[in-house]
């Protein structure tokens, strides 16, 4: 039930909606202020239908102030904005990056979070020992264990409980996390199959600019709902990231590159053919259908991309994308 209680020229509406995790009430409130002109009998009459709205708005989560924290922000922003408005990859890697956000800034109210916050937090990212996530690499002939043990890749992705994609990155000698190379080693039952690989222990500088586009989308979001006034995001400068120039191949590699597809299936080689003439993108490439392709005019037309994500499935296409980047 809410109270109403007169304020001045105003009246403060209060809904209770009941205790947090510390066994403190939660309380919500918010003003309402009567025309100038309104009689007495129409006030009382328009309180009591806003009363009965604010009510029904928080009963059923519509209302947001500037009392709810961070981590309760991030899941409305989630639910209500990023999976609905942004692409699944996107959304995927924003929810990779939450963790460390949550840990340093989710209990802090939005309406009491500061600019030193979020510059104390990326201060702590470039910090040394703040990257966890070690890679391992494979030794070199781990292709030719995995035949020597007489397992099929599939039979022994299987049995390593990983995907077929990641074992074949695993094969072309890609790096993979410490859980991949352990299920990969109790599959085979084979010891120093994989080393751990020596890197900067510090988060790279891309990466922390990534933790402050997704700080910045939320708290924007949270300005445009009229949560907060400002985003203290925009009184932050962001981290400096170098430019670095792509890695391409020179004319000898690409010539030889060529050349080694002369002795791979058809499919692959028109793929990747297709890209080296065109740039057209692994997404986009596999996103073609032949309804795109104008042979008689030798014009493809690009409409679409095909984007890989962990929920994405183990058909050709995506196994195809995997096969571009890393055969």
């Amino acid at each position: 039930m809410a109270t109403i209680e007169k304020r001045g020229n105003s009246y403060r509406i209060t809904v209770s909606c009941g205790y947090n995790s510390e066994g403190k009430q939660i309380k919500k409130r918010m003003t309402w202020t009567p025309k100038p002109n309104m009689t007495r009998r129409q006030i009382e009459k328009e309180l009591d239908r806003q009363a009965v709205l604010f009510e029904e708005k928080c009963q059923t989560g519509q209302f947001l102030d500037g009392n709810i924290t961070l981590a309760e922000f991030s899941e409305r922003w989630f639910k209500d904005y990023a999976e609905k408005q942004l692409k699944e990859r996107s959304v995927q890697g924003y929810k990779g990056l939450m963790p460390r956000i949550l840990k340093a800034l989710g209990h802090i109210r939005l309406d009491r979070l500061q600019p030193h916050h979020i510059m104390e937090f990326y201060n702590n990212l470039a910090e040394d020992g703040v990257k966890e996530d070690i890679k391992y690499k494979p030794v070199d002939n781990f292709k030719d264990i995995i035949k020597q043990s007489g397992i099929t890749q599939k039979a022994l992705s299987e049995a390593a409980n990983i995907s077929e994609n990641t074992l074949r990155q695993c094969i072309n000698g890609c790096t993979v996390s410490k859980s991949t190379a352990d299920k990969l080693t109790g599959a085979l039952q084979i010891d120093g199959l994989f080393s751990p690989v020596e890197s900067d222990n510090r988060l790279a500088a891309a990466t922390i600019a990534k933790y402050n586009r997704v700080l910045s989308s939320m708290l924007t979001a949270a300005v445009q709902w009229q949560i907060i006034l400002s985003n203290p995001c925009s009184r932050v400068k962001p981290p400096h990231v170098e430019y670095k120039e792509a890695a391409v191949l020179d004319e000898k590699q690409l010539a030889k590159l060529i050349q080694c597809l002369n002795d791979e299936p058809i499919k692959y080689k028109t793929a990747i053919m297709l890209i080296l003439y065109t740039g057209v993108r692994r997404g986009e490439l596999c996103g073609l259908n032949w309804s795109d392709i104008e042979l008689d005019k030798g014009i493809v037309h690009i409409t679409k991309a095909l984007l890989y994500t962990p929920n994405s499935c183990e058909c050709f296409s995506c196994m195809f994308i995997n096969y571009c980047y890393f055969a």
